[in-house]
C-alpha cells in the first residue's frame, strides 16, 4: 500500500505539472492573438486616416496649397485676390477657391483702358477729316494701354509657370507638400481647370491685341491717305492758279504748239505702231520657239521611253504622239485568256508589255495588271498576273500601259 500511495502522489504531481504547462501555453497563445488583433486594429486606423486625407485633404496640404495660391494670385488683379479670400471665408477649400479666383486673374482696368484706346482709334477713323497730330495723341494713349495689357499678359504667363512649378519658379503644384492629401484624379482635375481658365484669358488677350493692332494700322493708313489727298489737292490748286495766270500769255502760242503736238502725235503713233508690229513679230517667234521646245521635249520623252523599252522594261511604251496606248477588253476565254482591242486601231505594242486594267463604270476600280502574250496592230491577247490581280475582269474594262488623265477617258472601241 505504501508503494501504491507513492505512485499516486507522483502521478498527481505529474498531472498537475502537465495542467500548469497547458495553462501557460494557452495564456501565451492568447497574448500573441491579442497582439496581432491590436496590430491589425492600428493598421485599420492608419488606413482610415489615409482615406480621410485623400477624401478631404490634409491640413498641411491645404495650408501649403493656400500659400502657393496666394503667391500666384499676387501677380494678378486685386479682384482675383479678393475673390480667393472671399471664397476661403465662405468655407471653400483652397483648391476650389483658387480655381474660382484664377478666372478673374486679369486686371480689368488694363483691359478697360485698352478697350477705350481702341475705341478712340475707331472714333478717329470715322471722322471725315483726320490730322497727324490727332493720330499721334491717339497713338501715345494706345501704346500705353497696349504696354499695360501686355504686362498683364506676361504676369498671366508667369503665374501659370509658378502654378506648374516650371524652371526658375517656385515648386508650385509639383511640390509634394502641396500635393499631400490630393489624389491623382483631383490633382489632374485642378491642373485641367486652371489650364482652361488661363487658356481662355490668353485667347481674350490675343484677340484684343490683334484687333487693336489692326485698327491702329488701318487708322495710320487712313491718315496717310488723307495726307496724300490733301497734298494732291494743294498741288492741283496751285497748278490751276498758275495756269490761269499764264493763260493769257499762252493764247498766241497755242495754235502753233497745237500743230506741233499734232505732228509729234503722228510721229509717236507711227513709232508706236511700229513697236507693236515688232512686239507681235517677237511674240510669234517666241511662240514658234516654245512650240519647238515642247516638240523636242516630247521627242526626248518618247526616245527615253523607247530606250527603256529596249532595255527590257515592260511598261515603257508610248505612241508616236507621246501618249500611252490603251484598249478595251473584248472577250475573256474559259482558260482566263483576255482579248483586247486597241484604241485607236493600228497600235503596235510589243509582246510582253504589261497593261494596267481598270474599270470606269459604274464606278472607278483598279483590277490589276495583265501581260501580253501576243500582240499585233489589230489587238492583243494576254493574262492577268495573279500577284497583281485585284478583281475579276469583264468585257468593256479598260487597259493601258500607263494610267494618266488621257488614259482615263473612255475608249470608243
Amino acid at each position: 500500500m505504501p508503494t501504491v500511495g507513492k505512485v499516486l502522489i507522483i502521478l498527481i504531481i505529474v498531472v498537475s505539472m502537465l495542467f500548469m504547462w497547458m495553462s501557460l501555453s494557452v495564456l501565451e497563445a492568447r497574448n500573441q492573438w491579442d497582439t496581432k488583433v491590436k496590430k491589425k486594429a492600428d493598421e485599420a486606423i492608419k488606413m482610415a486616416k489615409e482615406v480621410e486625407i485623400l477624401a478631404n485633404g490634409s491640413d498641411e496640404g491645404r495650408a501649403e496649397f493656400e500659400k502657393m495660391a496666394k503667391a500666384v494670385l499676387e501677380l494678378g488683379s486685386a479682384a482675383g485676390r479678393a475673390e480667393f479670400e472671399k471664397r476661403m471665408s465662405e468655407g471653400f477649400d483652397p483648391k476650389t477657391a483658387f480655381e474660382m479666383a484664377i478666372a478673374v486673374f486679369l486686371d480689368k482696368k488694363a483691359i478697360e483702358d485698352y478697350q477705350k484706346a481702341v475705341a478712340a482709334l475707331n472714333a478717329l477713323e470715322n471722322q471725315p477729316t483726320l490730322e497727324q497730330a490727332q493720330l499721334d495723341r491717339a497713338n501715345v494713349a494706345y501704346k500705353a494701354a497696349e504696354d499695360a495689357l501686355k504686362r498683364t499678359r506676361d504676369n498671366l504667363d508667369t503665374a501659370y509657370s509658378m502654378f506648374l512649378g516650371q524652371a526658375g519658379q517656385q515648386p508650385g503644384i509639383r511640390d509634394p507638400k502641396v500635393q499631400k492629401g490630393m489624389s491623382v484624379d483631383a490633382l489632374r482635375d485642378t491642373v485641367s481647370r486652371v489650364q482652361r481658365a488661363i487658356g481662355a484669358q490668353k485667347t481674350q488677350f490675343e484677340t484684343m491685341l490683334s484687333d487693336g493692332e489692326k485698327n491702329f494700322t488701318e487708322l495710320a493708313d487712313r491718315v496717310k491717305e488723307v495726307q496724300n489727298e490733301a497734298t494732291t489737292m494743294q498741288k492741283a490748286a496751285a497748278s490751276e492758279e498758275l495756269e490761269r495766270d499764264e493763260r493769257a500769255k499762252e493764247v498766241a502760242q497755242f495754235e502753233a504748239d497745237l500743230e506741233k503736238e499734232k505732228q509729234d502725235l503722228v510721229k509717236e503713233t507711227k513709232l508706236r505702231d511700229a513697236e507693236k508690229d515688232e512686239l507681235a513679230k517677237l511674240q510669234n517667234q517666241f511662240n514658234e520657239a516654245l512650240a519647238k521646245c515642247q516638240q523636242f521635249v516630247q521627242i526626248i520623252k518618247v526616245a527615253e521611253i523607247r530606250i527603256d523599252a529596249t532595255r527590257g522594261l515592260k511598261t515603257a511604251v508610248v505612241l508616236e504622239t507621246g501618249q500611252a496606248p490603251k484598249g478595251k477588253v473584248l472577250q475573256i476565254a474559259e482558260d482566263g485568256t483576255i482579248q483586247i482591242g486597241w484604241d485607236p486601231k493600228g497600235v503596235n505594242v510589243p509582246t510582253g508589255v504589261q497593261l494596267h486594267v481598270y474599270r470606269l463604270d459604274p464606278q472607278a476600280e483598279y483590277l490589276g495588271i495583265m501581260e501580253l502574250a501576243k500582240s499585233d496592230t489589230s489587238g492583243a491577247v494576254g493574262r492577268m498576273l495573279p500577284e497583281f490581280r485585284q478583281r475579276s475582269v469583264r468585257p468593256g474594262d479598260e487597259a493601258s500601259t500607263e494610267i494618266t488623265p488621257e488614259s482615263l477617258k473612255k475608249s470608243d472601241r
